[in-house]
C-alpha cells in the first residue's frame, strides 16, 4: 500500500542559496505513514518542553554564512526530529523536515530530500542541520523541532532565533565641502551618517592635519548620536558632532570612521577647517616719537609718511587712512599687513591723522589717530638791561659788578638761547645772563636757535643772532702763555706745553688789564727760553695800578700762572710672547692649523697707538696680540711687527716715532696618509674605496698606504685591530690566509713629536679606519617547521598554524627561495634567514614536498635543504574541481558519477544505491564499473547502455584515519528546464532610455538552456518579440524616457520551455533640464557616477558565461568561485587560486586525467591514471537536494560539515 501526498514548501523567498521547492510529490511505504501522521496531522497533542533541547552553534550569523542546530532528545522520547519555523512577521509556524535514524548514523527524511538550505546528519537522539546562506530578510525567524513522548504527545524545544549581521557599506559626512569657515571659540556641527546595516554601528570623529604631519587625532567630546531603523530592521545611525574651534585647528581635517562588527569605513570627504579669529591688537602706528605726535616742517618739499599696522587675524585685517587727503601704499609680510600714507607739508597746520581698521566677516573695527604738529625758525631776539631795551651795540661796566642782560624770541619748538662770552668763548645755555661779578669785557654774542627734527625727513636747523660790546675796566688777568718770543705766538692752552725730545723753545708770558700790567717771570724777563729734556714746571706773576672813572686809584689785584711741559719720546725694544716664552726675536715654532697667539709690547711716551704686523704673504694685521685662528703652510716664514706711537707737540707738526722686530716662524705637522690604499697578494682582494677592503676567506694579502713627511721628519707607524689581538708597527700589515673571524675595522696611524715654542710636546697623529669584508658561500644552517625543528618529515593536524624557517651563514646575505613541490611560494633578496608563516594548515593548500635555497655570488649552485610537510584531515570535497549533486542522462547511453576528494591519509570509498530497504552496496557488472584512483584521491561509478532502474540516488562514503563523509548523488533522467528565479533590474542602471536586467537561472534539466526575455509598456497589451540570450542578464535599450515597464523570462532547452516567470516592473527615469552651472556639473558628476555602477553591474553580471564541456553540457563559469573559496579555505591565496572564470576549458580534463592544484603557480600536477569509461561530469555529492542550477557559483565548493 502507498500514500501519495503534496510536500510542504520549504521557503518562498528569493533567497540565495535558498531555493523555493513546491508542487514536489513524494512516495513512502505503509511503514512512514506513522511518521507521516506525526509530521502533518498531530498538531492537536499536549505540549511536553524540556525533555527536547535545540542548540544552536553561534548566536549571531553574518549574512551568507550557515547556521548549525543540534536537536537532541531525551533517552524516553522516540528517536525522531521534526524541524520547524515561524518566519518573522508570520503568525503560524510550518513544518519543514522530519528526520528519523536507521540503523547506526544513517537518516530518513521526510520529504526523501532535504530542502536545499538544509544538510542534516544523524546520530541516536541528535539530530544536527546546518541552515545554509543566511540572508537578511531570514532575520527573525524562529526554529525549533518536535518529537514525541512515549505516551504519544508532542514534545517541543525551546525556540533558537536567528540574528544576522549586516556590514555597513559606507559613511557620509556634512558639510561635505572642501572647506568649512569656522569663528574661532564657536561651534560647528558635523553630521556623518552610515548605510544601512545590523547591528547597529559604532563611529568615531577624527582630526588630522596634512601640512603640520600629525597622525589622527580622535575627537571624544561634543557627540550625539540617534539611530533610524529601516523596514527590513537595518539600523542607521546618525552621529552629530558639535565642534569648539581654535585657530590651532586651522588647517585640520575632520572626518569619521564606523563599523558594526566588520572592518572599520571612513567618510568620503574630509573637510578642512578654516577658523577666522581677531587680530592680536588694534592699529600701530609706526615710527612716532614717545609722545606719539607727528612734526612736519611749515614750506619742507620732503613727502610726508605715516605707516599704520595691524598684527595677526585670520583674514587680515584692511587698512585706510584719512590725513591730508594723502596717497596710500599698502603691503603684507606673514602676519602683519601695514598701510602707509604720504603727503606734503606746505604751509597746512596742525591737525590730526586717523588710520582705521576692519576684518572681514567679523564686526572687528579699530581706530588709532596721531596729531600733527607744524615747526618754524625763531624771530631776531629783543633784549632789556634795566631800563633799556636794546638788540645790539655796546654796553659798559666795571670788573667785580653785577651784570644782567634778558632777551627772547618767537619760535616752534621754543628755542634755545646760548650767550658766547669772551676771552674763550664760553657760553651761557640761558635767555638770560647774569654776571653778578663781571670780569671779561669784549664782545658778548647771543645765538637763538631751534632744532626743528621733523618725523620724515632731515632736521632742519632755525636761528638768529645778537652782539654785544662790552668795556671793562680791570686789573690784571690771570697770565697767558704763548709760544715764542712774543704774544703773537700761539697760546698754550690750559698752561700745559708737549714737547718733543730735544727740542729748543720759547715762551712768552701775557696778560691783559687796564692799564697794561707789569711782569715777572721767574726771576727774569716775560719771555723763557730753554732745550727739552725733562718733563718739569714754571710760574709767571704780573700786577698794574687802577684808575677807574669816578673812583679812586687802586693798585691792581696780583695775578700769577703755573705752565707745565711734558716731554715726548718714542717707541723702545720690543718684547713678545708666546705661551710661557718671551723673546724680542729669532725662531718660533708653531702648530699647523692649530691657533696661533702672540702679544708684542713697547714703552713709549703718549704710549704706542698701533701694533702692525706684516705676514709673510703680504697680508696686514693690527693690535699688540696677532692671532692666526688656523696657522698654514702660507702664513709661515718671517713675520714683521711694526709699533708706532704719534708725538704731538703743542706747536709744531706732529711726529711718528716706529720701532719693529722680525720673527721667523716654524710650521710643525704631523705626517699625512695619502688616498689609494696599496693592495699586494690574490685578486680576490679588492678596494672599495680606502676605508673599506672586500675579500674571500682563505685569502693571503698585505695592506699598506703611502704617507707623506711632517714637520719634523721622523715617522712612526701602527696597524692596529679594533677588537683587539691584531697590532704591528710595520707601515704595511699582512693577512695568511684570512678567515671570516678576522673581519673588522683596523686602524693605521702614523706619527711624529712636535715641540712648539712656548707650550708643551705634542704628538702629530694622523689616522684612517679600514674595514676587512671578508665574504663567503652561503651554507643553510637550519631548515624546520616549527616546533617539530629537526624532522625532515612532519605530520600535523588540520588548523595547526604553519611555520617553516631557514636560516643561513652567508656573506653577502644570499637571495633564500622557498618551493612547495617546485613552485616557489616565498622569496626574499638579501637576508639572512626567511620565515614561511600561515595561521591555519589545511589538507587543500599546505600539503608538500617544501624546499629551501639558499645562494649568495660565491656559491656555484644554491645550497638547499627539504621537508615534506603532511596535514592530517578527513575526507572532503576538492575545492579544484567543479562539482553537481545532481547527474542526467537518457536511457541506453552511457554516464559517470564521480567525486574527487582531498583527505590524508588517503581514503577508502564504498559506493551505494538507495533501494526500497535503504542504501545497498553497489555491485558491479559489464554495465556498471566503480574505479578509484591510483593517489586514491578520485572515484567513479561509470554506467553503461542506461536501464530505467539505475536512475536514483547514490551514496559514496569516503573514509580514513581522521573520519569519513558520506556524499549523496542523485541520477535523473533529462527534462525541460525550470523557471528562472529572482527576476530584478539593477537600480543604478536606469537612465532615461535603458535598464539592466537580471535573474538566476534554474536546473537545465541536464540540457544546455537559453533565456527569452520579453517586456512592454505597462501600458501595453501585446508583449515584445522575445530576445535570446545564453547568459543571466541583459541590457534594454531605446526605452522612452519616464515610462513604466514590465519584463518576464523564461528559459528552454532541447526537451522543452519552462514556464513564464512572474513579470516585474521599473520606470525609466526622467530627462531634467539644468538651470545653472552649479546643476550642470551635479548633472555630469550623476551621470558618470550612474554610468559607473552600470559598468560595474554589468561587468559583475558578464563574468559569468556558459561554455561546453566534453559531454556538450553547460557549465556555468563565475567569479564568485574564488569568493567561496576565501571564505570556506582560509589559505588559499589569491593570486594563486585556480578561478574557472579564468580558463577556456573544463575544470576535469578526460584526455590527462588530471586535477587542478590549489597553486596555479605551480607547473606540476598530481596526475591520475586513466578511469575506465569516465566521462566529465557534474555530479557530486556537495548538495542533497532534487532541485540544483549546475550552472550558478552558489553551488560550488561549500562544504558539508
Amino acid at each position: 500500500m502507498e500514500v501519495k501526498r503534496m510536500a510542504m514548501y520549504t521557503d518562498r523567498r528569493n533567497v540565495t542559496p535558498c531555493q523555493t521547492h513546491h508542487g514536489i510529490t513524494f512516495t513512502f511505504k505503509m511503514k512512514h505513514v506513522f511518521y507521516a501522521y506525526l509530521l502533518g496531522f498531530a498538531v492537536g497533542y499536549h505540549v511536553a518542553f524540556g525533555q527536547v533541547t535545540l542548540t544552536p552553534n553561534t548566536t549571531m550569523q553574518a549574512e551568507y554564512s550557515s547556521l548549525q542546530l543540534r536537536c537532541t532528545l531525551q533517552p524516553h522520547m522516540e528517536d525522531v526530529a521534526v524541524w520547524r519555523r515561524r518566519s518573522f512577521g508570520a503568525a503560524t509556524e510550518i513544518n519543514i523536515l522530519f528526520i528519523a535514524i536507521r540503523g547506526a548514523d544513517q537518516c530518513d527524511y521526510d520529504p526523501p530530500t532535504p530542502p536545499s538550505f538544509m544538510s542534516c546528519s544523524c546520530r541516536s537522539r541528535e539530530y544536527t542541520c546546518i541552515i545554509k546562506g543566511l540572508t537578511r530578510d531570514q532575520d527573525g525567524d524562529q526554529w525549533r523541532c518536535r518529537s514525541t513522548n512515549p505516551d504519544g504527545q508532542q514534545v517541543f524545544s525551546t525556540n533558537v532565533t536567528l540574528h544576522i549581521l549586516i556590514q555597513i557599506s559606507s559613511v557620509t559626512i556634512s558639510p561635505s565641502s572642501d572647506t568649512v569657515r569656522v569663528v574661532e571659540n564657536s561651534d560647528q556641527t558635523f553630521t556623518c551618517k552610515t548605510s544601512w546595516g545590523k547591528p547597529a554601528a559604532t563611529v568615531t570623529w577624527y582630526k588630522s592635519s596634512e601640512i603640520m604631519g600629525s597622525s589622527e587625532v580622535a575627537i571624544t567630546t561634543g557627540i550625539v548620536s540617534s539611530q533610524s531603523i529601516h523596514q527590513d530592521r537595518t539600523i542607521q545611525v546618525t552621529s552629530t558632532l558639535t565642534y569648539t574651534a581654535s585657530r590651532t585647528d586651522n588647517g585640520y581635517r575632520v572626518f569619521c570612521d564606523a563599523t558594526n562588527g566588520g572592518v572599520a569605513v571612513q567618510s568620503t570627504t574630509r573637510p578642512q577647517l578654516d577658523i577666522l579669529y581677531l587680530p592680536s591688537d588694534g592699529p600701530v602706528i609706526q615710527a612716532l616719537p614717545g609722545a606719539g605726535v607727528y612734526k612736519m616742517i611749515r614750506g619742507s618739499s620732503t613727502q610726508q609718511r605715516l605707516t599704520c599696522s595691524v598684527t595677526g587675524g585670520y583674514p587680515l585685517p584692511t587698512l585706510s587712512w584719512n590725513c591730508y587727503d594723502g596717497t596710500h601704499n599698502g603691503s603684507t609680510q606673514g602676519d602683519i599687513v601695514s598701510l602707509t600714507v604720504y603727503w606734503t607739508a606746505d604751509m597746512n597746520v596742525d591737525s590730526t591723522c586717523t588710520c582705521t581698521a576692519f576684518q572681514s566677516g567679523s564686526t572687528w573695527t579699530r581706530n588709532k589717530s596721531v596729531s600733527v604738529t607744524v615747526l618754524y625758525s625763531p624771530s631776531r631776539p629783543s633784549c632789556s638791561v634795566g631800563s633799556a631795551t636794546v638788540t645790539n651795540g655796546t654796553v659798559r661796566v666795571i670788573r667785580g659788578k653785577k651784570f644782567d642782560i634778558s632777551c627772547s624770541a618767537i619760535a616752534n619748538p621754543s628755542p634755545t638761547y646760548i650767550w658766547t662770552t669772551p676771552p674763550d668763548g664760553n657760553t651761557v645755555n640761558n635767555p638770560e645772563l647774569s654776571v653778578p661779578n663781571i670780569q671779561t669785557g669784549g664782545t658778548y654774542s647771543l645765538s637763538v636757535r631751534n632744532i626743528m627734527e621733523p618725523t620724515t625727513g632731515e632736521i632742519e636747523y632755525g636761528f638768529a643772532n645778537s652782539t654785544f660790546n662790552i668795556d671793562i675796566l680791570e686789573s690784571p688777568s690771570v697770565p697767558i702763555f704763548y709760544y715764542g718770543t712774543s704774544s703773537s705766538g700761539t697760546v698754550i692752552p690750559n698752561n700745559h706745553l708737549d714737547v718733543i725730545i730735544g727740542t729748543q723753545f720759547s715762551v712768552t708770558c701775557v696778560a691783559t688789564g687796564n692799564p697794561s700790567p707789569t711782569y715777572t717771570w721767574s726771576g727774569i724777563s716775560q719771555t723763557w727760553s730753554t732745550t727739552a729734556q725733562t718733563n718739569l714746571t714754571k710760574t709767571c706773576s704780573v700786577v698794574n695800578t687802577l684808575n677807574q672813572t669816578g673812583y679812586n686809584i687802586e693798585p691792581g689785584t696780583r695775578q700769577e700762572n703755573q705752565l707745565n711741559l711734558t716731554v715726548m719720546f718714542p717707541p723702545g725694544v720690543i718684547e713678545c710672547t708666546v705661551g710661557s716664552s718671551r723673546f724680542t726675536s729669532g725662531l718660533v715654532n708653531v702648530l699647523r692649523n692649530k691657533a696661533f697667539n702672540i702679544r708684542c709690547d713697547s714703552t713709549s711716551f703718549p704710549a704706542p697707538y698701533n701694533y702692525t704686523w706684516t705676514l709673510p704673504n703680504g697680508g696686514i694685521r693690527m693690535g699688540p696680540e696677532l692671532r692666526v685662528n688656523s696657522i698654514q703652510a702660507v702664513l709661515t716664514s718671517q713675520y714683521r711687527v711694526t709699533v708706532n706711537n704719534i708725538m704731538v707737540p703743542s706747536v709744531g707738526q706732529a711726529t711718528t716715532g716706529t720701532n719693529s722686530t722680525i720673527l721667523d716662524i716654524q710650521l710643525l705637522y704631523p705626517p699625512g696618509i695619502q688616498s689609494g690604499i696599496r693592495i699586494q697578494g690574490d685578486s680576490t682582494t679588492s678596494r672599495v674605496n680606502d676605508s673599506y677592503i672586500s675579500t674571500v676567506e682563505n685569502s693571503t694579502f698585505t695592506l699598506s698606504f703611502d704617507v707623506m713627511p711632517g714637520y719634523p721628519a721622523a715617522t712612526i707607524y701602527t696597524w692596529v685591530r679594533r677588537s683587539g689581538g691584531i697590532s704591528t708597527n710595520n707601515q704595511a700589515i699582512t693577512f695568511t690566509r684570512i678567515t671570516r673571524a678576522k673581519a673588522d675595522y683596523y686602524n693605521f696611524t702614523a706619527l711624529n713629536h712636535m715641540k712648539p715654542t712656548g707650550f708643551a710636546l705634542e704628538n702629530g697623529t694622523t689616522s684612517i679606519d679600514v674595514y676587512i669584508n671578508v665574504k663567503y658561500r652561503s651554507a643553510i644552517t637550519a631548515f624546520y617547521a616549527n616546533p617539530a625543528q629537526g624532522n625532515i618529515t612532519v605530520e600535523v593536524s588540520e588548523g595547526t598554524p604553519l611555520k617553516l624557517t631557514c636560516v643561513t651563514d652567508s656573506n653577502p646575505w644570499p637571495d633564500i627561495a622557498l618551493t612547495r613541490n617546485g613552485v616557489v611560494v616565498q622569496e626574499n633578496a638579501s637576508v639572512r634567514q626567511i620565515e614561511y608563516n600561515k595561521p591555519s594548515s589545511s589538507c587543500e593548500n599546505d600539503v608538500g614536498e617544501y624546499t629551501c635555497l639558499s645562494q649568495n655570488e660565491l656559491n656555484p649552485s644554491a645550497d638547499k635543504r627539504t621537508l615534506r610537510y603532511y596535514v592530517l584531515c578527513t575526507p572532503r570535497l576538492s575545492p579544484f574541481i567543479q562539482h553537481s549533486a545532481n547527474v542526467t542522462g537518457s536511457l541506453h547511453s552511457s554516464a559517470d558519477i564521480s567525486v574527487t576528494m582531498i583527505a590524508y591519509p588517503a581514503p577508502t570509498y564504498t559506493w551505494q544505491k538507495l533501494n526500497d530497504s535503504g542504501w545497498k552496496e553497489i555491485e558491479t557488472s559489464s554495465r556498471v564499473s566503480i574505479v578509484t584512483s591510483v593517489d586514491r584521491l578520485q572515484s567513479n561509478v561509470s554506467i553503461s547502455d542506461i536501464q530505467e532502474a539505475d536512475f536514483g540516488s547514490y551514496r559514496v562514503i569516503a573514509k580514513n584515519s581522521q573520519g569519513e563523509i558520506p556524499i549523496v548523488l542523485y541520477f535523473q533522467v533529462s527534462s525541460e528546464p525550470e523557471p528562472v528565479r529572482n527576476l530584478q533590474f539593477i537600480e543604478g542602471s536606469l537612465t532615461e532610455n535603458s535598464a539592466v536586467i537580471m535573474w538566476s537561472p534554474g536546473f537545465d534539466g541536464g540540457n544546455p538552456q537559453t533565456f527569452l526575455v520579453l517586456f512592454k509598456r505597462r501600458a501595453d497589451n501585446e508583449w515584445s518579440a522575445p530576445m535570446e540570450t545564453t547568459v543571466a542578464n541583459i541590457t534594454l535599450t531605446g526605452l522612452q524616457p519616464g515610462t513604466d515597464y514590465q519584463v518576464k523570462v523564461l528559459a528552454e532547452n532541447s526537451i522543452g520551455s519552462s514556464e513564464h516567470s512572474e513579470p516585474i516592473s521599473f520606470t525609466t527615469l526622467i530627462i531634467e533640464k539644468p538651470n545653472n552651472a552649479a546643476l550642470i556639473g551635479g548633472a555630469i558628476g550623476g551621470v558618470i557616477g550612474a554610468a559607473l555602477i552600470l559598468v560595474v553591474v554589468v561587468l559583475g553580471v558578464r563574468k559569468c558565461r556558459q561554455v561546453k564541456d566534453s559531454a556538450n553540457k553547460s557549465v556555468c563559469e563565475t567569479t564568485h568561485t574564488n569568493t567561496v573559496y576565501n571564505r570556506d579555505y582560509d589559505e588559499l591565496s589569491q593570486s594563486h587560486a585556480i578561478r574557472l572564470a579564468d580558463t577556456n576549458t573544463s575544470v576535469y580534463d578526460p584526455a590527462t586525467k588530471t586535477y587542478e592544484l590549489l597553486d596555479a603557480s605551480q607547473s606540476d600536477k598530481n596526475t591520475y591514471a586513466s578511469l575506465a569509461k569516465h566521462q566529465p561530469s557534474k555530479s557530486a555529492g556537495l548538495y542533497e537536494n532534487t532541485h540544483t542550477d549546475a550552472g550558478t557559483a552558489e553551488y560550488m565548493n561549500l562544504r558539508i560539515a
